[in-house]
């Protein structure tokens, strides 16, 4: 029986801000292969992992660009999708709820903006905290793990189809947010056909 669903937040509850940060990069130092940005990219990874801090991160990029850009300015925090959020408290009537997040350093000063912590409590986590990220099986497996949920009580949702794909391996239920029309028809479906399993 689902008992939990876990969401995504770039992407799903928020802008996608690294896409968004990528291509301002892009637009800025250009798309040829081995470009800055793609140095950049592998750093973003680091940051993601918590192995380097979004203030290191952004020295790195400094140091690449040889500007004195404000790169904060760049990766700001967009709001939340309000239709989303809607969705998101109607379902936490009946569900227990989580936000599985690859995140850098800095979500913490992004969240004043979001305030996702309403919504989901102390069930927030970050991949730069957890020391590893979305989609390797750990993190999937660490956040049922601290819920102290099977996977089969879980649905995770997720924009990007390569961290849905992790998530099944783990064997939990997954739905790949396109919008949030096609959720609300694909998760009543998804909660029926698992809670109708014997």
């Amino acid at each position: 029986m689902i008992k939990t669903i876990i969401f995504d937040n770039g992407g799903v509850i928020v802008e996608d801000q690294w896409l968004k940060f990528e291509n301002d990069l892009y637009d800025k130092y250009g798309r040829n292969s081995g470009s800055i940005v793609e140095t950049i990219k592998s750093y973003g990874k680091e940051s993601t992992n918590g192995r380097l801090s979004f203030d290191g991160l952004i020295e790195h990029i400094r140091e690449l660009t040889k500007t004195t850009d404000d790169f904060y300015a760049l990766y700001h925090p967009k709001g939340s999708k309000k239709a989303v959020i809607s969705f998101i408290k109607i379902l936490g009537k009946d569900y227990e709820l989580a936000l599985l997040t690859n995140e850098l350093s800095n979500f913490d000063r992004d969240n004043k903006v979001w305030k996702l912590e309403k919504y989901f409590g102390e069930n927030i986590f970050q991949s730069s905290k957890m020391g590893f990220s979305k989609p390797d099986t750990r993190t999937f497996e660490y956040v049922l793990s601290t819920l102290g949920k099977k996977p089969s009580e879980a649905v995770f949702i997720d924009d990007k189809i390569s961290n849905i794909e992790g998530a099944r391996k783990v064997g939990m239920n997954v739905i790949q947010f396109i919008s949030l029309e096609q959720l609300k028809k694909d998760l009543p479906v998804l909660i029926e056909r698992s809670n109708g399993k014997k």
